[in-house]
């Protein structure tokens, strides 16, 4: 923008309104004269209007405000006197305005002397013509003037250089709040703060020092006008009080004010630098936080030996607690980037800055043509650290695997933790798999090492799947997939080892993935069914109880049957909406039951550890839903495994004792396949006990498996727990379960799980089997 587009001061308005406002009032004498043919007169007049348009363009084209002022005050006392001189006494008193203009376009001081200089030349034009008494009133008006006009300019001077002083601040603190609000640079708000202060303050320089990290040492945040020599001796120093008055105001959180540097024997290393520096005074103010702590020193040096003046030690207050919000506000930016970007507990890079590096590391191995290896690290059995020993032995845990596995890295890979007990490492600069081998080897053997954690020992050992950039994929997604996948296919090999991303597992993966989408459509379009199998009392050979089965009616594939596809329900939650499901079709179900078959009727559900999790609030809307339909409790029997009760959850123990108490029945499904330990069934005792069928296939060939399920029957017995016998298949092994005391029966051998319109027809025939 040129300059006369720019907005203009006070000075400039004033000056242009002046000589225009004076060159149009002397324009008509200036006709008159000329008119008259009073050419001295005319050419005085001419002159006038001339000097004074020269004033206006001067000051309107170049805006050089003192070398206007100058002008117009020549012209105008210069002037002044001609007019005098060529018109006699009457233009005598356009002194007055001339007096005025002279204080307020120049310094007081030299006004005087120009104004007395001025009414001398006058004294002396019109001595022999005014009289006594007229020269005496004109004197008299004219000193008048200039000794008000002085002390008036005097004291607008004043209140400019207050108002130019706060307006200066203003302007400074301003801009310092403007850049911390934005987020800048702290470096460089503090350098320009530093400039800004230099350049409104003659003879000033800053120094910023900040308190280092750890709290040891003294940094130099910002000295902009500070030669190396006097940066060195401040900068990485110890923080102690006889080092300089930066470190003093640190240690003792108070001001320190050295008027004359040169006279100091405080700091003599300190001083002769300073002295060495041309500099001749120091101001220290220590720079409090918010919670009082000290985070470095605002110092003003001065070139001169002196003291500050009230102005300056007000201003150096303002702008310590200006830098003090900055150090703020910088240091609350940074928290929250940490905070964002990497883990709270062992303070790896998180999945956002794994993600970035990632990135960062595929577009230079493209561009160089080189190799990145992405591996997913998932810890065994952690879940039983945390369970057994709780929560802070499973944290020390997490943050030892992360020291150990950056111990295990080159400087080139990075480690970061997704969350729970998962890491992902990445590797550039490969040749080749064996360098992946290598560092996976060097992992898994790290991590298998015991841990030594408050007095306990932690084994644990890793399950690693690699996939590499490009050869398996080119983008982040399909890599960290391809790497879990492979990490998946270590567990399955028997964890504690490393397994490679394969074509394979993708298509495994692809498989899951489809059946997955299909699960939800099938629960969405009501495309599972229950089948039914008969539960035979040995004793009075009555089917009282069934047990009821899911099955999914695909529409291309045709029955699923639940192996094919529990495990990936339980995963994805969905475990619980199929369980639901069921519990709602048994309640129905039951409610005609117990009418056309028998009025204690049962049914029996396998559930899931899934749903157990979901707390008792959860499943008590299925006692809900049964008192709705006038149903008794134990009408429903849930099925549950023995890996269930060895949990160390105490809501699933919980949950499982409410469930009882308000007389739902437990049953334990294929006992003998799992821990079996009547420790747990005595700590939480179940109704029923299903001997797996595995035992009972081999009760007629092989004597120990009879006595086995014997011994689990007698057992049994003794806890008051009945017994129900799966996958029975011949009358030998009925009768032979029969005689040792088993009190229910199920199997191929008695009907094959059913359809419900198949069962009740079952039933209506009552093809009871005699033992």
């Amino acid at each position: 923008m040129d300059k006369h587009k720019k907005r203009r001061s006070s000075e400039e308005v004033v000056l242009m309104s002046m000589s225009a406002f004076a060159s149009i009032v002397i324009l008509p004498f200036a006709c008159y004269r000329f008119m008259e043919q009073h050419w001295p007169s005319f050419f005085t007049d001419l002159a006038l209007i001339t000097g004074l348009l020269s004033v206006f363009i001067c000051v309107y084209f170049t805006r050089k405000i003192k070398l206007a002022a100058w002008l117009a005050i020549s012209i105008a006392v210069i002037g002044i006197c001609l007019i005098v001189k060529f018109n006699g006494t009457f233009p005598i008193y356009w002194c007055y305005p001339v007096i005025i203009a002279t204080y307020f376009l120049i310094k007081p001081t030299v006004a005087v002397f120009i104004c007395l200089g001025m009414l001398s030349v006058l004294l002396a034009l019109v001595m022999d013509i005014l009289a006594f008494v007229d020269l005496f009133t004109f004197l008299a008006t004219s000193l008048i003037t200039i000794v008000f006009s002085y002390v008036f300019s005097k004291k607008t001077l004043h209140q400019h250089k207050k108002i130019s002083h706060n307006a200066h601040v203003m302007q400074l603190r301003n801009q310092a709040l403007e850049e911390i609000v934005h987020g800048s640079d702290l470096s460089g708000s503090l350098d320009n703060l530093c400039r800004n202060i230099e350049h409104g303050f003659a003879g000033m320089k800053c120094c910023v020092a900040l308190v280092s990290a750890d709290r040891k040492v003294i940094e130099v945040g910002a000295a902009p006008s500070m030669k190396d020599n006097f940066i060195s001796a401040v900068a990485e120093q110890e923080i102690v009080l006889s080092l300089n008055p930066c470190a003093y105001a640190i240690k003792s959180k108070s001001r320190v004010v050295i008027e004359d540097i040169a006279q100091s024997h405080q700091w003599p290393q300190w001083r002769d630098i300073c002295v060495l520096n041309g500099l001749g005074a120091c101001w220290s103010e220590p720079i409090l936080g918010s919670n009082g702590q000290v985070l470095g020193t605002f110092s003003f040096y001065h070139v001169a030996a002196r003291k500050p003046t009230r102005k300056e030690t007000a201003l150096i207050i303002q702008v310590a607690n200006l830098v003090s919000m900055a150090i703020e506000r910088e240091r609350s930016n940074h928290l929250i980037w940490h905070q964002a970007n990497f883990d709270q507990l062992t303070n790896l890079p998180n999945r956002n800055m794994m993600q970035d590096h990632l990135k960062q590391s595929l577009a230079v191995a493209n561009r160089e043509r080189k190799q990145v290896a992405v591996a997913f690290l998932d810890l065994d059995h952690f879940k039983e650290v945390n369970d057994r020993l709780g929560h802070d032995i499973g944290d020390l845990f997490l943050i030892e695997t992360a020291k150990r596995l950056k111990a295990c890295l080159r400087a080139t890979d990075d480690v970061a933790r997704l969350g729970g007990d998962e890491f992902v490492v990445t590797m550039t600069n490969i040749d080749g798999y064996r360098d992946i081998e290598v560092i996976t080897e060097h992992i898994v053997n790290a991590l298998s090492t015991p841990y030594y954690l408050q007095n306990e020992i932690v084994h644990s050992s890793v399950s690693i799947g690699v996939t590499v950039y490009p050869d398996d994929g080119r983008d982040i997604d399909t890599l960290l997939k391809n790497a879990d996948q492979a990490m998946y296919g270590a567990k399955h090999s028997g964890r504690n080892g490393c397994h490679f991303f394969t074509a394979a597992m993708r298509d495994v993966a692809e498989q899951r993935y489809q059946m997955l989408q299909d699960l939800r459509v099938a629960l969405a379009q009501q495309q599972f069914m229950l089948y039914y199998q008969p539960i035979v009392c040995m004793k009075s050979q009555q089917i009282i109880k069934a047990e009821a089965l899911l099955r999914w009616q695909h529409p291309d594939k045709g029955i699923i049957y639940p192996n094919d596809f529990i495990s990936l329900a339980e995963e994805t939650g969905l475990i619980v909406d199929i369980g639901n499901w069921v519990v709602e079709q048994v309640i129905e179900q039951l409610t005609d039951w117990q009418t056309q078959i028998h009025p204690e009727f049962q049914v029996s559900i396998n559930t899931s550890p899934v749903q157990y999790r979901q707390g008792y609030h959860h499943l008590a809307q299925w006692t809900k839903k049964m008192r709705m339909k006038c149903l008794s409790s134990n009408a429903l029997c849930l099925e549950i495994t023995e890996n269930l009760l060895m949990s160390d959850k105490i809501e699933v123990h919980q949950t499982l004792t409410q469930l009882q108490e308000v007389g739902l029945e437990i049953a334990i499904d294929d006992f003998g396949t799992g821990y079996s330990s009547f420790g747990y069934l005595k700590q939480y005792s179940a109704d029923y006990l299903k001997i797996d069928q595995s035992f009972v296939n081999k009760i007629t060939q092989d004597p120990k498996e009879l006595a086995l399920c014997e011994a689990i029957i007698v057992m049994a017995k003794k806890l008051g727990i009945k017994v129900i016998a799966e996958g029975i298949e011949t009358l030998a092994q009925a009768q032979l379960l029969n005689k040792i005391g088993c009190d229910y029966a199920q199997g191929y051998y008695f009907a094959k799980p059913m359809t419900k319109d198949d069962f009740e027809a079952y039933i209506s025939q009552k093809l009871l089997i005699e033992v």
